[in-house]
């Protein structure tokens, strides 16, 4: 069952957090932080909400098997670029043990009619390159690439 998450239940998304950051980690030790506090993280997560972003959770057998944070971006026109709103999924995770089980796309399809609701048919997402899971979550959730970015040393 797909809901939106309450500041007083973010403790329950924790476990999460701390998987999709070991897996960055991995990746990416000299980018990312290896350990984490988990008061900080209530407290990143509580600004989040409180700053209107939403935080949904996807709970299967009495488990949050899943989580997903987004927002909306409104951007203004500029002398580049038209003005746009669109959806932004900040974070996505799905817990190791429910993976390939369409909890990742219950999720984006919640967020997606949330959007639609707000009269919003757009979003983006980003994630890192080494990400295999995140890169075909987002082709089966139909989503395209269309900016790239990259990354060089000055050495």
């Amino acid at each position: 069952m797909i809901r939106h998450l309450q500041a007083d239940e973010i403790p329950l998304i924790l476990p999460l957090v701390a998987q999709v950051q070991a897996l960055h980690v991995r990746h990416e030790p000299g980018y990312f932080q290896p350990d984490q506090d988990d008061a900080a993280l209530v407290g990143f997560y509580s600004a989040r909400l409180a700053e209107g972003q939403t935080l949904l959770i996807d709970e299967r057998q009495g488990r949050v098997a899943g989580y997903a944070l987004f927002f909306v971006d409104e951007r203004l026109e500029n002398l580049f670029s038209k003005a746009r709103r669109v959806g932004h999924l900040d974070q996505i995770c799905v817990d190791h043990e429910f993976r390939r089980q369409g909890v990742g796309r219950a999720l984006i399809g919640a967020m997606q009619a949330q959007l639609r609701a707000l009269g919003i048919d757009g979003w983006t997402a980003d994630y890192w390159a080494f990400n295999a899971a995140s890169y075909a979550l987002m082709r089966s959730s139909g989503a395209r690439p269309f900016r790239i970015m990259v990354r060089g040393q000055t050495g």
